[in-house]
């Protein structure tokens, strides 16, 4: 299945190289808008969901405001709870947003594979076909082979490269007659398949190679920048290819602070601070990432990166001119607290008959126990205040000694009775 969308978009990356005479470069840029294209759709959807969002930003900090001061772990899940449920009332889902974004990683690693094998993906030519010319070009040259050593791991990228150096007529004749001529026990049937091989090739030529060159530098999109190439190479090629990485991670930087800016993340701060991450940090760790990969992959896929990166900035731009996100005010927060607070306290109010508790406690225990379920609890009397009331109408027969009830036997009855308890009432007042 992936050997079939890899040859698709190499089709399709060859037809824009060819619109620009084999241009690598130009093809992989064309290539970035007509994804920008396919993918706008989802970019739309994406801004209606931020408007929409940003509309419900008012009942969201109605909802902090509720829960402000209360930093226990309970309670800070139960205030996020509150929030995705308002989401899913309202049919948003947060996560909506990364659709585009995971399409996108989802394509650069489709297109790694396809810049990193162009000769089976792009030009066309079969595995077998690709295994036997790269036997060919690392023979040595006594045994029919041209001797090329490939040091890399992106060995078909050298084999184009020392096609269209050496061109067509070595390339072809040469192939043919090795294939005729190799008899290495265990390898592949050469000398039936010589012609088909060499015929596969010379197609090849004549269609037109796809030129990795830039700017007259020989194939520079396969080379892998690299800082200690500034040793190596050139002084110029190598300070272009460690340009690549750094207007990568330029382009990525400045990217996620126009989205942050021009779209609406509401929970974005607070879930990568519970997670222990700092928004500030992760704004440098992606660019840092993408700085890293594109030292360590062609220049090629770096420079569609760069191009992804500047159209992405543009589309962000676009669409927020286009439909710009709602103002949101202090009195729409006002409102959606009046709104909220009209829709779950239907009690009357009356004050907090116990003195002492706080009316913003920092524990999840009270955090529904509000004012107006007080309003519908009973007057709370203790047992005790009915022994003492039952202790002080004296039966006709009952006589104190020393200020004591004593029985009928002349025993003294229990205290407990005549003890001056506090009431639990709500006037608070002691019992004579």
């Amino acid at each position: 299945m992936f050997n079939a969308i890899y040859s698709a978009l190499g089709s399709v990356l060859r037809f824009f190289s060819d619109l620009f005479g084999g241009s690598f470069l130009l093809g992989l840029l064309m290539f970035a808008i007509i994804i920008k294209i396919v993918l706008l759709p989802f970019g739309i959807k994406q801004q209606k969901n931020s408007i929409r969002q940003s509309k419900m930003r008012p009942r969201e900090m109605a909802i902090r405001k509720k829960y402000a001061g209360r930093n226990d772990r309970p309670t800070q899940q139960k205030m996020q709870n509150e929030i995705m449920e308002m989401y899913q009332q309202d049919g948003y889902n947060p996560m909506g947003g990364c659709l585009p974004m995971i399409l996108q990683m989802a394509i650069i690693l489709l297109l790694y594979q396809v810049i990193i094998y162009p000769l089976q993906h792009v030009v066309g030519l079969g595995a077998d076909n690709v295994a036997a010319l790269k036997t060919y070009m690392s023979a040595a040259a006594e045994d029919g082979g041209l001797g090329v050593v490939f040091s890399n791991a992106y060995q078909e990228i050298a084999m184009l490269k020392e096609m269209i150096a050496r061109g067509a007529e070595t390339i072809v004749g040469g192939f043919k007659t090795f294939c005729e001529t190799y008899t290495l026990e265990g390898a592949l049937p050469y000398a039936s398949n010589a012609t088909a091989f060499s015929d596969a090739v010379s197609a090849a030529y004549a269609a037109g190679l796809p030129s990795f060159d830039l700017f007259g530098i020989q194939n520079f999109l396969a080379e892998i920048p690299d800082i200690g190439s500034l040793i190596r190479f050139p002084w110029t090629t190598s300070v272009l290819l460690v340009l690549v990485p750094l207007l990568n991670f330029v382009a990525q930087f400045f990217t996620m602070k126009l989205t942050r800016k021009l779209t609406f993340h509401p929970l974005q701060d607070e879930q990568n601070q519970a997670m222990g991450c700092n928004p500030k940090i992760m704004d440098w760790a992606l660019p840092a990432l993408t700085l890293f990969i594109a030292f360590s992959v062609p220049a090629a896929i770096g420079i569609y990166w760069l191009f992804n990166n500047l159209l992405g900035m543009g589309q962000t731009y676009i669409l927020h001119k286009a439909m710009p996100l709602p103002v949101i005010t202090e009195e729409d927060v006002k409102a959606a607290e009046r709104e909220m607070k009209h829709g779950t306290n239907n009690s009357k109010k009356i004050p907090n008959p116990v003195e002492g508790v706080r009316s913003n406690p920092n524990s999840l225990h009270t955090i529904d126990f509000e004012e107006e379920d007080y309003a519908v609890l009973p007057d709370y009397e203790s047992i005790y205040d009915k022994k003492e009331e039952e202790s002080t109408d004296e039966a006709p027969d009952q006589t104190r000694i020393n200020g004591e009830v004593v029985s009928d036997n002349g025993e003294p009855n229990s205290k407990i009775g005549t003890a001056p308890l506090k009431s639990n009432k709500q006037t608070g007042k002691k019992k004579k």
